[in-house]
């Protein structure tokens, strides 16, 4: 099946990126400094498969994918329709492209976190730190926001998002597996289930950014629901 290939490449290319770099790749319209004004009407540019993305990027980001179209994203990007169908096949093909690129430049960040060297307690202070307070999660995770309304893209965007959702499965298995076999959390939480439990509680953080609650009450609700990983070892400590 197509999804198969893309979990592997996903997580063995893709996500194995350092934070510079990742910072490096974010192309200005993820950084939300551009006003999002719809281009005036006139004779249709040439079209920029990379700004194209850039822009259906930064447009779901903020608005969110079901509320943008694609005919507004031809408006705003100032280019034909046909043009668009050339270069990303179908809509399908630029939503996939458009979460692709979120992937390399945006959920590489997190894996980077979850795949590191540093402590478990480290690692979960840098996802907290990530969810809550970083610049790139103020307007929520465009990842999320795609899940959420999966039913509404085409095979090769819901095959990429569930090649993500497994790939991320996966990370948060394996940092559970190593901080358990170092005493650093409890052996009473089933590994899948901790690793679904603790990509929701990161999901929910990330939802509430969008909905533009507080960045501290973020903080401390999602520190509340990540204790449940503290081992009984670092208790008696």
């Amino acid at each position: 099946m197509w999804a198969a290939p893309v979990v592997r490449q996903f997580v063995t290319n893709r996500y194995e990126k350092v934070a510079h770099d990742v910072k490096k790749k974010i192309p200005d319209g993820i950084k939300m400094t551009g006003d999002g004004t719809k281009r005036g009407r006139g004779r249709p540019k040439s079209l920029s498969r990379q700004e194209v993305i850039d822009l259906a990027m930064n447009a779901y980001w903020r608005e969110g994918p079901a509320e943008v179209s694609l005919n507004s994203i031809c408006q705003r990007a100032g280019v034909a329709k046909p043009s668009l169908y050339r270069e990303f096949g179908d809509e399908d093909g630029l939503t996939a492209a458009v979460l692709q690129a979120y992937a390399d430049a945006v959920l590489s960040q997190v894996l980077r976190i979850v795949t590191g060297p540093e402590s478990f307690d480290q690692k979960v202070e840098d996802l907290i730190r990530y969810a809550s307070e970083d610049v790139l999660s103020d307007n929520g995770c465009l990842y999320v926001k795609m899940q959420a309304a999966t039913h509404r893209f085409g095979e090769k965007t819901q095959a990429l998002i569930a090649a993500i959702d497994a790939g991320a499965e996966e990370a948060y298995a394996a940092l559970l597996t190593d901080a358990r076999r170092t005493g650093h959390a409890p052996e009473s939480i089933p590994t899948r289930l901790g690793a679904r439990y603790m990509m929701s509680q990161i999901t929910l953080a990330l939802v509430l950014r969008a909905a533009g609650e507080e960045p501290l009450l973020v903080r401390d609700l999602l520190t509340l629901a990540l204790s449940v990983f503290r081992s009984d070892k670092q208790d008696r400590h």
